[in-house]
Parts: structure tokens; C-alpha cells; sequence
């Protein structure tokens, strides 16, 4: 996942997750997060979390979660790709 993110405050500490989840509402499953310290408010800040692993057939999205108000721009993505 590679994204830009904006903060209400700072520091505000971010936490980008990649989970594997059986739908809205149900069972998620954490396969990786990083935890990153924005320290300014001003301008966007770009973030990016990768992760290698089997991927059973099931629904994959990535979350965000900040001790302060986090809000993603347009323009971030979000790629899986299958190697067989």
C-alpha cells in the first residue's frame, strides 16, 4: 500500500495495517502494521507498508488508525499482486 495521509495534529502517531478480513463487520485477520510518528500537520505525508505471504482466497484491505484524526488522499493505492 502506498499512500499519502493528512493529520489534524501533531505529533500524531500513525498506524498503517494490512488485514485480511471476511467482510464488513466480520473476522479480521492483522498480517502486518507499521507505526509512524507525523510530527507536522501542514503539508500531506506519504506512507507505504508492503508485505510477502500467502494469501488465502479472501478479501484484503488496508487500515488506518491515528491517536489523532487521520484522513487519506485521493491518489493512494492499494496492490496485490499473485506469483505463482
Amino acid at each position: 500500500m502506498q499512500g499519502s495521509v493528512i493529520v489534524a495534529s501533531s505529533p500524531t502517531t500513525v498506524t498503517t495495517s494490512i488485514v485480511q478480513t471476511d467482510g464488513l463487520g466480520g473476522t479480521e485477520v492483522e498480517k502486518i502494521d507499521k507505526a509512524q510518528v507525523i510530527r507536522t500537520n501542514i503539508d500531506p505525508h506519504d506512507i507505504m507498508i508492503k508485505w510477502v505471504g500467502y494469501c488465502e482466497a479472501n478479501n484484503y484491505t488496508c487500515k488506518l488508525d491515528g491517536n489523532n484524526a487521520v484522513l487519506m488522499n485521493k491518489g493512494s493505492t492499494f496492490t496485490c499482486k499473485r506469483i505463482n
